[in-house]
């Protein structure tokens, strides 16, 4: 079989696998939910000496849906990615749009100081859709999916941290290395028993919604300049 024949069944499987493994991925996460509100406990109960902060980070990668617990260089935080499936209520101008479970992901860089503990909080979601583009459209290893995208989850909430988010007409993207992340910056609430002083005229928290996947052939010009130079960037600060 020829390389041209190779690439159209490939096309053509993934186009016929993204829905099942979009479903399979959204069902595994479901069953396995981080406890944020237990966590958040945890990690606020008192501040950490850098031992115990070493061990607590050990103890709370065999958690469920934590997908990273680690230690900054300097020892002095602990960064979590956790996993959720949430039933996101998409609101505009104070209508409600629609309803849907979305792949959320929560990035937490828990800061102990002498008397005080300090939460860098960043949250990202996928969509069904865009998790079926994502099989459709990109190279992306098939099997252990959901594992494919904890590590893509882990590596866009560093680049929103890092406010490397491109912006284009009123859209926003994430770039990767064979395409982008299309979506919005939108804010959503607390979640319950998070228990987080938040500052009182701005009772929410952005949250990067992630929409659909787009190769470099579903590119709009504009957008493919953006995510080459986004490209040279990443490059020339490895």
């Amino acid at each position: 079989m020829n390389s041209h024949k190779d690439t159209a069944v490939s096309a053509s499987l993934r186009k016929a696998l993204k829905r099942g493994l979009a479903r399979q991925a959204m069902q595994c996460a479901e069953r396995e939910q981080a406890e944020i509100s237990e966590i958040i406990s945890e990690l606020r109960g008192r501040p950490l000496g850098e031992k115990a902060r070493t061990r607590l980070a050990r103890r709370l990668r065999n958690r469920a849906g934590v997908v990273r617990a680690a230690m900054t260089p300097d020892l002095k935080s602990i960064i979590l990615v956790l996993r959720n499936v949430r039933n996101v209520l998409t609101r505009s101008d104070g209508v409600d749009l629609f309803s849907e479970p979305q792949l959320v992901y929560t990035r937490l860089v828990v800061t102990s100081g002498r008397t005080l503990i300090r939460f860098a909080i960043d949250r990202i979601s996928f969509c069904a859709h865009a998790l079926e583009r994502l099989v459709e459209r990109s190279s992306c290893g098939l099997s252990f999916f959901l594992d494919v995208v904890d590590q893509e989850a882990s590596r866009l909430l560093r680049w929103i941290a890092s406010d490397r988010v491109l912006h284009e007409s009123g859209d926003c993207y994430l770039g990767c290395e064979h395409g982008v992340w299309a979506g919005s910056l939108d804010e959503a609430e607390p979640e319950p028993g998070w228990f987080l002083r938040v500052d009182p005229e701005a009772r929410r928290m952005p949250i990067f919604s992630i929409r659909t996947y787009l190769g470099e052939a579903q590119m709009k010009p504009l957008v493919w300049l953006l995510w080459q130079e986004s490209r040279k960037t990443k490059a020339m600060s490895a």
